[in-house]
Formats: structure tokens, C-alpha cells, sequence
């Protein structure tokens, strides 16, 4: 199976928030969430490091023309172009989608999981 891991469910994972371990199958994010990783404004070295060796261990989806059409129609729907983007990404992979971004778990058109948090 494959699964595509939004920002906020590689963040909970790298902080050791997940009450569960990433699942074993084919892991992949978007250059989307490859970017909003390691743009973030207070990023420190160490941090850059941890998320520069958990990317290399997964595939990076890149920006691709079949996307198109799946993110027009959900940025017509309402989601903003990022997570538009990485939900085109688990459509185009036959994926399951891994967010805790509410709008992105009430779509229907893709299958997405909120995996459980530590208390």
C-alpha cells in the first residue's frame, strides 16, 4: 500500500507524537510538504538534519501534469493550493492520504486517516 504523509503528520511523527508507528508499505510526501519542511522560519540545523534523513528515506512525489486537474477542482472546492497539491498526490497514487488538517478529512473524493496522537 502506498501512503502519503502530509507536513503536520511528518512533524507529529519526527516529535514522537504518534501514539502508532508510520505504517510499513511504500511512504511518500509531496515536494509540497518537502518544502514546507524545511522552510520553516525557526528551523534549527539539528532539525533540518532529522527531516533531510526522513525524506531520503521516502519518495518525494513531484509536481506533475496529472495533478492539474485534481488540485483546480479542489482549490474550486475550497482547499488552499499546498494541500490541494499533496491530495492530487495521493489521488494520482492510488494513496491513502495521512493529515490531521480538518478540510483535508472531510474531502470524499480521496481516502485520508488522522492517525491517533499521544495523550
Amino acid at each position: 500500500m502506498i501512503y502519503v504523509l502530509d507536513t503536520n503528520v511528518v512533524l507529529y511523527h519526527l516529535s514522537g507524537r504518534l501514539k502508532d508507528p508510520l505504517p510499513s508499505g511504500v511512504l511518500m510526501v509531496s515536494i509540497i510538504t518537502e518544502i514546507e519542511l524545511l522552510a520553516f522560519k525557526s528551523l534549527t540545523s539539528k532539525d533540518a538534519q532529522q527531516i533531510s534523513a526522513f525524506i531520503s528515506g521516502v519518495t518525494v512525489a513531484p509536481l506533475i501534469d496529472a495533478l492539474k486537474q485534481p488540485v483546480i477542482d479542489m482549490r474550486l472546492a475550497g482547499l488552499r493550493i499546498p494541500d490541494a497539491i499533496v491530495a492530487a498526490t495521493a489521488i494520482a497514487n492510488g494513496a491513502e492520504l495521512w493529515t490531521h488538517d480538518a478540510q483535508l478529512l472531510k474531502m470524499t473524493t480521496f481516502a485520508a486517516v488522522a492517525p491517533p496522537l499521544k495523550p
